[in-house]
C-alpha cells in the first residue's frame, strides 16, 4: 500500500508563460512552461523501486501508464487540433493509445471561451466504419476546406469539466488554466496554428475529425457521510469523480490504484493499514494536499481537512454501480459523460 507523488515534469511551450508557477505558488525556473506532468511514465520507475508493481499489475497493464495528469497554462492560444482514438493509433501511428482527455478549470479571465467542436455538419460526408465501442474515420471527404470550417466557442469558468473524445476538434485559449486527465499519448493533429510556423497536420486531422457535441459536464451527486460525491467522466480507459470533502472521507471500498488531485481547498492523505482481520488503522505519514497537487495511491485511503479532489480510476463499475441506485440510466446518459453502453 503506497502514496506516490511524483515531481513534475516542466515543459516549455510556444504558447506558454509562467501561470502555473503564479497560481500554484511553484517555483519553476522558466519564463515559458506551458504544461506541468505531475502524474507520467515515472510511476512505473518508482513502484519498481518501492516494489509496488506486482500490486498496480493486478490492474492495469504496465508497459505503459495508462493515465497522464496535466496542468496546462496558456500565456496565448493553442492551436486548433484533434486526437486520434485508439484504433486509428495503432494502424497509422504504431502506438497503442490514442487520446480522450478531460479538463477541469483552475483558472480563467472573465468571459474566458474555449474552442471545443464545430459549427459546421460534416457526419454526412464521412465513411464511418463501425469498431466496437470506437469508430475508425478511414476516408473522410478530402473536398473539405480546412479555411471554412466554424468552430463553437463553449463559455467556461473556474471548476468546469469538459470532456474532450478523440474526434472532437479542441483548443484551449488564452488566460485558460486547467487539468488535463488524459490517456497516456502525445498524438496531436494540428489544424491551425495561428501561422507559428509549426507543421499542421491536415490529412490525418480529416481522419480523425468526428462530429460531436463539445459542452459543460455537471455530473451526478450522491452525498456520503458528509462529502458529495459528482460522478462526471466514464470511458473505457478511466473514470473520474469529484470528491468535495467536509473534513473528512475514507475510502475504503477498493484495493486497487487510483489518482487522486487537488483542485480546491488543501488537505492531508494516509494510507488505511490493516493490523488483523478485525482492526485497522490510518498511518500517521500523510501527505499534503494543494492545489494542483496529483499523488497515485494504491489501497485505500482517508482524506482530512476542507478539499475537493477529483479521483481518477480505471474500474467501471465504481462509476455506474452507485449511479444505478440513486439515477436512470436516461439522466446519467445526459448529465454525465459516459462513453459506453450502460
Amino acid at each position: 500500500m503506497s502514496i506516490l507523488k511524483l515531481e513534475p515534469i516542466y515543459k516549455d511551450k510556444i504558447w506558454g508563460g509562467t501561470g502555473i508557477s503564479n497560481i500554484l505558488h511553484r517555483h519553476i525556473h522558466s519564463n515559458l512552461v506551458g504544461e506541468s506532468w505531475d502524474v507520467h511514465d515515472d510511476c512505473l520507475i518508482s513502484l519498481s523501486e518501492n516494489k509496488f508493481i506486482d500490486e498496480i499489475n493486478k490492474f492495469i497493464s504496465c508497459d505503459i501508464f495508462p493515465i497522464l495528469v496535466k496542468i496546462i497554462s496558456a500565456e496565448e492560444d493553442l492551436s486548433i487540433q484533434v486526437h486520434p482514438d485508439d484504433n486509428y493509433s495503432q494502424k497509422y501511428e504504431n502506438y497503442k493509445y490514442g487520446k480522450h482527455e478531460t479538463w477541469y478549470i483552475l483558472d480563467a479571465p472573465k468571459n474566458a471561451e474555449l474552442i471545443v467542436g464545430l459549427k459546421n455538419k460534416i457526419i454526412d460526408k464521412q465513411k464511418v466504419i463501425s469498431f466496437g465501442d470506437e469508430t475508425e474515420n478511414l476516408e473522410f471527404n478530402s473536398t473539405i476546406d480546412f479555411n471554412k470550417l466554424e468552430y463553437k466557442r463553449l463559455p467556461v469558468s473556474v471548476g468546469d469539466v469538459i470532456d474532450i473524445p478523440p474526434g472532437l476538434v479542441h483548443a484551449i485559449t488564452k488566460g485558460v488554466t486547467l487539468l488535463e486527465i488524459q490517456q497516456n499519448s502525445d498524438i496531436t493533429y494540428r489544424i491551425y496554428d495561428y501561422d507559428r510556423g509549426r507543421d499542421l497536420h491536415i490529412e490525418k486531422a480529416k481522419n480523425t475529425i468526428q462530429n460531436i457535441e463539445g459542452k459543460v459536464i455537471h455530473g451526478l451527486s450522491i452525498d456520503e457521510d458528509d462529502n458529495k460525491l459528482t460522478y462526471l467522466v466514464s470511458n473505457k480507459h478511466y473514470s473520474i469523480v469529484k470528491i468535495d470533502v467536509n473534513e473528512e472521507y475514507n475510502d475504503t471500498k477498493l484495493n486497487d490504484f487510483c489518482i487522486i488531485t487537488c483542485v480546491g481547498g488543501t488537505g492531508n492523505i494516509s494510507m488505511y493499514l490493516p493490523l488483523n482481520l478485525d482492526e485497522s488503522i490510518y498511518s500517521k505519514n500523510s501527505v499534503e494536499l494543494k492545489m494542483g497537487d496529483s499523488v497515485v495511491v494504491i489501497g485505500k485511503y482517508r482524506i482530512t481537512g476542507k478539499c475537493s479532489i477529483l479521483k481518477t480510476f480505471t474500474e467501471k463499475e465504481e462509476f455506474i454501480l452507485p449511479l444505478l441506485n440513486e439515477y436512470t440510466s436516461d439522466e446519467i446518459n445526459v448529465k454525465c459523460s459516459v462513453k459506453y453502453h450502460l
